[in-house]
């Protein structure tokens, strides 16, 4: 019922009343698609059975896509699922290719709905439209389209959305790091992601209760920052609930992981560049909201792909989005 209510709030929130009634048609044939789908595998028409779901649903949903007029187009893929949409439209089409896909949309619902996590990293998510309604595990949601900070080459834009990372800097413009739009992005993603490093291997430190729990985390770390495929993201699995059963009777690792302090932040870029002195850094509202957010969730494979910006005139640090949190580091 609170998916229902929150998911209609953001219904509200769409471009237009065009888009709003576009989406709903098209989950409702997403959705049909799903039911005829599952009652033919569990008709005695068909020699399987439901558990053969995974091998069909993925082209039936793609199918949806392409003969939709206008036609929605694939605009890439990976390794769990397909990102569709229609030219001039401010929102995607994500399709899970197989049941991590699916378990990663869910995962991805939950967190733009603030269920099980905190409201500063829903904050910082994509918001949904709509989703899988039919199957346990969603193969579908509909969210909104941002920009890639892959795909953005103005230093102008960058620096107004990132001006924490920016101001950090020391030597002005000869920084290398401000040299060109490629080397800040570098320098920004890389700053986060050391962040996210040293602020879970301190508390690790301070909370061990067997000797090798330091090393069991930093070995989850390379296997979901390494391991891509099913197998790995398994075994990293694992391993982090070996290590989290030890602190508390939740195994939640969100129960020991501060935010990421300004001295964590300031030690973490020193690594990337020539940084200013501590106490000649402002810390604007970028730094605030991803410390909240990476207060209590992580993302296993940090890249400029992972961040976008939303589609507005004048960006800022408030239409920083994160595209892929690793939901799972706090389950």
């Amino acid at each position: 019922m609170l998916l229902e209510v929150y998911i209609k709030d953001f219904l509200l929130e769409i471009m237009n009343s065009s888009d709003g009634s576009e989406i709903g048609v098209i989950g409702e044939k997403l959705d049909k698609v799903s039911k005829d789908l599952r009652a033919h595998l569990e008709s005695d028409d068909y020699s399987g059975g439901i558990e053969d779901l995974p091998h069909y649903i993925y082209g039936e949903l793609e199918n949806v896509a392409y003969s939709n007029k206008p036609r929605i187009e694939l605009l890439d893929s990976g390794a769990f699922r397909s990102g569709f949409s229609i030219s001039g439209k401010l929102w995607v089409l994500k399709i899970a290719m197989n049941p991590m896909g699916a378990e990663t949309n869910g995962k991805e619902i939950k967190m733009c709905l603030a269920k099980e996590h905190s409201g500063a990293a829903s904050d910082i998510f994509i918001k949904v439209f709509g989703y899988d309604r039919v199957n346990e595990k969603p193969y579908w949601y509909i969210c909104e389209k941002v920009r890639p900070l892959s795909d953005i080459e103005d230093i102008t834009i960058l620096k107004n959305v990132f001006p924490t990372f920016w101001n950090v800097l020391d030597h002005g413009d000869k920084n290398r790091a401000k040299s060109s739009a490629k080397s800040f992005k570098e320098f920004v993603v890389s700053t986060i992601m050391m962040c996210v490093y040293m602020t879970r291997l301190p508390e690790m430190r301070r909370k061990t209760y067997r000797k090798d729990d330091e090393e069991k985390y930093r070995e989850m770390l390379m296997f979901n920052r390494n391991s891509p495929e099913s197998q790995g993201k398994e075994v990293a699995s694992d391993k982090l609930k070996k290590v989290t059963s030890n602190f508390d009777n939740s195994g939640k690792l969100d129960k020991i992981l501060p935010k990421i302090s300004n001295v964590i932040f300031h030690n973490a870029a020193s690594n990337f560049a020539n940084v200013k002195d501590i106490e000649d850094i402002i810390f604007y509202e970028d730094f605030k909201r991803l410390s909240a957010a990476f207060g209590y969730v992580s993302t296993s494979d940090m890249h400029d792909d992972n961040f976008g910006i939303k589609i507005v005139d004048n960006p800022s640090p408030s239409d920083i989005v994160i595209l892929d949190f690793d939901a799972s580091i706090t389950n």
